[in-house]
């Protein structure tokens, strides 16, 4: 069955004169509770945002909206729910349409077909009206998300208007945030991990004499997100590392972690007091890295050449290596745990977190990695000897350990306990600050969710 809704737009003190007539056709199933409307002149850059919950509906619209000039019409048909005080919506169809509105007494008509959401989704073109809101999107614990630094937004506005959409599966909502809203604002709901979302904020500047329509003159830049694993994709990836190198194991013994960076990094080290203070992780590696952008440490390598069982003699990160001794930061303090899985072109790599135990990165770390046997996990190990005690990396894959703890670097090589060497410097260090990206097309080291979504895109 196939339903008809009319809006009928009029001149603001013409209540006589329609400006613009739209249709909206679209299916009886699934069933919705309103349509939400957007009509975006594109000269004037104001936005009409209306909540339409008959099946005719006349509304009084300014002049700069249905004057002369091309119109972009999108049409949502929503469902609403309810969780305490806060409403969202969630869309279920949706529909575009563009007109060129003539001027005069003459009555400007559009037929907008709304379909479904697998089919059809759409976020505002480019505009000059189109501003980068300084808005970030915050993890606060697994699934749960918000929208921070609003207050310099919503002071110069009544509200908020947010379209958030899922890429894959399909899925999108509505919500609608007031006047007087703080500098936080929590998603009603959760958000599925490892999923790729985009976000777009529309502001009202009034509204017209009803809580159901609104006029804007600006809106946001699309913004893009991915939200983080939650334990259960780090375990997916856990088991993707482990059938990785089950098929040809190999270790190497080693004695020290080290760590390359430039000459100038450690002097300054050296005249500050002689430790290596820890810092947040960057975005390198699975791009829904529970730890990206969310825990301190520093990052040493283990990597060794399997027949020399030496550190390579080249480094990305600087010239000058640091050597510390492994059990100094691999010990019975520790918890150790994994964390990511990935590869850039060829090399896979695995990330290792070390982390004292009872310590706010342990609790951390315990929520959302995968604990390890020290002494018995694929990766890296402590091996006794009697009473003699020695650590082995794999070979099949480059490890990575991030330490959560700062380094006294002027103590342990007073105590001849790390020296420094000398490497050479291949590439720019500069380039990788914010970290490389996993590759996405890689079919080993993905999870199952982003391989479907990458496919399906």
């Amino acid at each position: 069955m196939t339903l008809i809704t009319t809006v009928s737009l009029k001149r603001h003190g013409n209540n006589n004169q329609v400006a613009f007539q739209i249709d909206i056709k679209r299916r009886k199933e699934p069933p919705s509770d309103f349509l939400y409307l957007q009509l975006f002149n594109s000269r004037s850059y104001l936005l009409f945002h209306a909540f339409l919950y008959t099946s005719q509906c006349v509304c009084t619209c300014p002049d700069d909206v249905v004057k002369s000039c091309e119109a972009t019409v999108i049409v949502y048909s929503v469902q609403t729910f309810r969780n305490n005080t806060r409403v969202w919506h969630r869309i279920v169809m949706g529909g575009k349409g563009s007109v060129q509105l003539k001027g005069g007494e003459t009555t400007n008509y559009l037929m907008v077909t709304i379909q479904p959401l697998t089919t059809y989704l759409d976020l505002l073109a480019d505009a000059p009206s189109k501003i980068s809101y300084p808005v970030d999107v915050d993890s606060i614990g697994p699934r749960k998300y918000v929208l921070t630094n609003l207050k310099s937004i919503c002071h110069q506005t009544e509200g908020l208007i947010v379209i958030l959409h899922q890429i894959y599966p399909p899925d999108a909502w509505i919500i609608m945030l007031k006047q007087g809203l703080a500098t936080k604002f929590e998603i009603p709901f959760d958000l599925n991990p490892a999923t790729e979302y985009k976000l777009q904020l529309f502001n009202t500047v009034r509204s017209l004499n009803t809580r159901e329509m609104y006029i804007g003159n600006s809106f946001s830049t699309v913004i893009t997100f991915t939200t983080y694993m939650t334990q259960d994709e780090v375990r997916e990836l856990y088991g993707k590392a482990f059938n990785f190198l089950s098929r040809f194991p190999h270790f190497s013994h080693i004695s020290h972690f080290y760590r390359n960076k430039s000459v100038r990094y450690f002097q300054q080290i050296k005249s500050t007091g002689g430790v290596m203070h820890k810092y947040i992780k960057n975005w390198g590696g699975d791009q829904a890295s529970t730890l990206n952008g969310q825990i301190q440490g520093l990052f040493f390598s283990a990597n060794v050449d399997p027949v020399t069982h030496l550190p390579p003699d080249s480094s990305y990160f600087g010239s000058v290596r640091l050597h510390v001794p492994t059990y100094f930061l691999l010990n019975s303090n520790m918890n150790m745990y994994f964390s990511d899985f990935y590869c850039h072109t060829v090399n896979h790599k695995v990330q290792i977190v070390l982390a004292v135990k009872g310590s706010p990165s342990d609790h951390f770390c315990r929520q959302r990695l995968v604990l390890l046997n020290q002494y018995d996990n694929p990766f890296l190990v402590r091996v006794q000897y009697g009473y003699r005690e020695t650590v082995k990396v794999t070979n099949n894959v480059i490890v990575e350990v991030f330490y959560t703890e700062n380094v006294p670097i002027r103590d342990l090589v007073l105590n001849d306990n790390a020296f420094f060497s000398q490497t050479k410097q291949t590439g720019n260090a500069l380039a990788m600050v914010n970290g490389i990206p996993k590759n996405r097309d890689c079919q080993i080291c993905n999870l199952n969710c982003f391989l479907l979504a990458h496919n399906k895109q």
